[in-house]
């Protein structure tokens, strides 16, 4: 491996022998110096510092540990929200912005591909960065920087869903399972509303799977724990599918955010 540093903070890098030119042809920077430039929120945050940066820059992986998709970490930017979004979760980034420890959630609902899910990894890269800023303060003990910033769980809710109900059968799974989702700091549950049908009439998956989500939510709306949410489903939708406590728990605490009318960014123009 060839020796680089970083322009911005000086880390030292390194680069694939099997791209020996790439620091010619290319500025190489850090992942904590990336992930700075693309928030532009965080701009005062700054560091000069050099062991600051690099012992931040040892969180490179929280996302990965979260549960994140790897698409997701790469794609998410504060500069990739669309405007609309943004503009809907203005009201809800003062605590973001601020890295303060979070008692209300949000929801994200609206149509296939409209970035719902990039746009909290983005706001999870931002509280990331906010929230370390607020550990650490304005001194240099880096050290006491967890290794990971923001304590959270991503669930991807119809790849779980089968994993929850297989796990009725075995009571310590059942209970490794609710303990991941009740402990964490934060909790995203992506893309409620879409869990597989039953493949069988006698398939008691559903109920149980429900129960489950019933009991991880009413816990962490009694010990104010915050939800980020999305779905593809209008309320009404959502309400169709789950019992009406569930529904009611959910939003108390973690409104929902309505973004009706965004076009599928996924799919090239000439699709739209």
């Amino acid at each position: 491996m060839n020796a680089l540093k970083c322009p911005t903070c000086k880390f030292p890098l390194a680069v694939s022998p099997h791209e020996p030119d790439r620091a010619s042809t290319e500025p190489i920077t850090c992942w904590a110096c990336r992930v700075l430039a693309a928030a532009t929120e965080t701009e005062s945050l700054h560091q000069t510092n050099i062991e600051a940066r690099r012992q931040f820059i040892l969180t490179r992986n929280w996302l990965d540990k979260g549960g994140v998709p790897p698409r997701l970490r790469e794609e998410a930017s504060m500069r990739g929200i669309p405007d609309a979004i943004r503009k809907a979760l203005a009201p809800h980034l003062t605590p973001i912005r601020d890295g303060l420890p979070l008692t209300h959630g949000l929801g994200l609902m609206g149509g296939i591909g409209c970035r719902k899910s990039g746009s909290l990894v983005a706001l999870l890269k931002l509280y990331s960065i906010t929230r370390a800023r607020r550990i650490v303060g304005d001194g240099d003990q880096w050290t006491k920087l967890p290794t990971r910033p923001v304590n959270f769980r991503w669930v991807d809710w119809p790849l779980m869903y089968p994993e929850i109900a297989r796990s009725g059968k075995d009571p310590s799974g059942v209970n490794h399972l609710l303990r991941r989702f009740q402990d964490a700091e934060l909790l995203v549950l992506d893309d409620l509303g879409r869990e597989p049908l039953p493949r069988k009439a006698d398939d008691d998956s559903t109920p149980y799977a429900m129960g489950f989500l019933q009991e991880v939510i009413t816990f962490r709306n009694s010990n104010m724990l915050p939800i980020w949410w999305t779905s593809n489903l209008t309320l009404s939708g959502l309400s169709a599918i789950y019992d009406g406590s569930t529904i009611d728990r959910l939003l108390e605490d973690n409104l929902p955010i309505m973004l009706p009318g965004l076009p599928n960014y996924r799919l090239p123009a000439q699709y739209q």
